[in-house]
């Protein structure tokens, strides 16, 4: 017979102690879970039994089922259920999809509490149909893990093939053409970071646009969905970092190298954590510019330059130093040309794999709604 409860009336719900990072050793005997899973080892340990746990702060809704003696650190939290409900079923209810994503709050943020938590209701069946139900969707999962791994696979595989692609054109012609730094080829521009910067204050819904690393996408282009703007007057105040038709939005902190060539804005302005590499038309193309920096020779670069150690950073001066090898324009043409027939193949291979998962997850939200649900409400 089936009952619904309240998650606080029948699992025990706390945060332990919070460890830091240095305390931490690498030959500590026992695994330390956070909000995302293992992070790292310690000598100690604060449960020795399989403890139930979700991330509530961080990686908010996370969810995990540790083994053997380990560290729990204080953004997960811990959940002990008493001995009506097993620990494998509970994990079980917590993956459902929405289940731990309602509970969650604040904005800036986020987390989920043992106030938001402990009024959850679930529906358990007795002992016996709960170990039947946890080992008929061990097995489910089990099989769609494997697709996943095929999946990842193939996402690997395609990242490989348009990598090593693009890396050739490089590879090949650099054999033959003077190779020449950046700066010598292009005009490369920071964003005006002085008094006239456009702060949150100074942005606005419409007008001109003002792009950050956050606006560049995968295809290479500027995303036309959610990018601030300002005023035609703020825009006009600013000394320098104003970008036009085929130049290229180059990302030198955070996700150093994240690139985008502009196809479609007449004229904008750049956030300070870009920088805007011009070509120089008489001896270079844009569009084998951007191939370049696509390229796996560039994230090479990117890893022997980079500096900063809380967030890795780069300087225009320090990309305007990475040679590029620079052929006739015929043969830029023809290399750039290749590099967009090789993206656009990965784009949409991609795009299939990523159907894939989405489909993988329906199906698991499809299998544990109906194994969680009682026979007489399904």
């Amino acid at each position: 017979m089936w009952k619904t409860v309240r998650l606080g009336d029948i699992a025990k719900l706390y945060q332990p102690k919070t460890i830091s990072k240095k305390e931490m050793a690498d030959d500590g005997d026992h695994l330390v879970y956070g909000a995302n899973g293992i992070i790292g080892r310690y000598h100690q340990f604060n449960h020795s039994t399989p403890q139930l746990i979700i991330g509530c702060r961080g990686s908010c809704g996370e969810v995990h089922l540790t083994r053997g003696k380990c560290w729990i650190t204080g953004n997960a939290m811990v959940i002990q259920p008493n001995d009506e409900v097993l620990n494998e079923y509970l994990r079980y209810f917590l993956l459902q999809p929405n289940i731990l994503r309602e509970t969650i709050s604040g904005t800036a943020q986020p987390q989920i509490t043992r106030k938001s938590l402990s009024p959850v209701e679930l529906q358990i069946p007795p002992l016996e149909e709960q170990k039947r139900i946890v080992e008929r969707l061990d097995k489910a999962f089990a099989e769609i893990d494997c697709l996943y791994s095929v999946n990842s696979n193939k996402r690997e595989r395609i990242e490989r093939f348009v990598s090593l692609s693009q890396e050739s054109f490089f590879r090949e012609v650099s054999r033959s053409a003077e190779s020449m730094p950046l700066r010598e080829v292009c005009y490369l521009e920071n964003g005006d970071r002085g008094k006239n910067y456009p702060s949150v204050k100074h942005q606005i819904s419409s007008g001109v646009s003002f792009v950050n690393a956050g606006d560049l996408t995968p295809s290479g282009g500027i995303s036309e969905e959610g990018v601030a703007c300002i005023s035609e007057e703020r825009f006009k105040l600013l000394s320098s970092g104003k970008f036009q038709i085929d130049d290229i939005l180059f990302c030198l902190r955070g996700s150093l190298g994240k690139s985008a060539i502009n196809k479609k804005i007449k004229q904008g302005a750049i956030a300070s954590s870009l920088v805007i590499i011009r070509a120089r038309r008489e001896v270079i193309l844009p569009d084998y510019i951007f191939a370049f920096l696509r390229s796996n020779i560039v994230k090479t670069y990117i890893r022997e330059t980079a500096g900063g150690a809380a967030q890795p950073n780069l300087s225009a001066k320090t990309v305007g130093g990475y040679k590029i090898p620079v052929p006739s324009v015929d043969q830029q043409a023809l290399i750039s040309e290749k590099f967009w027939q090789i993206q656009a193949f990965g784009l949409e291979a991609e795009k299939k794999v990523q159907s894939n998962t989405l489909g993988l997850e329906s199906l698991k939200a499809a299998i544990l709604k109906q194994e969680l649900t009682p026979s007489e409400a399904v």
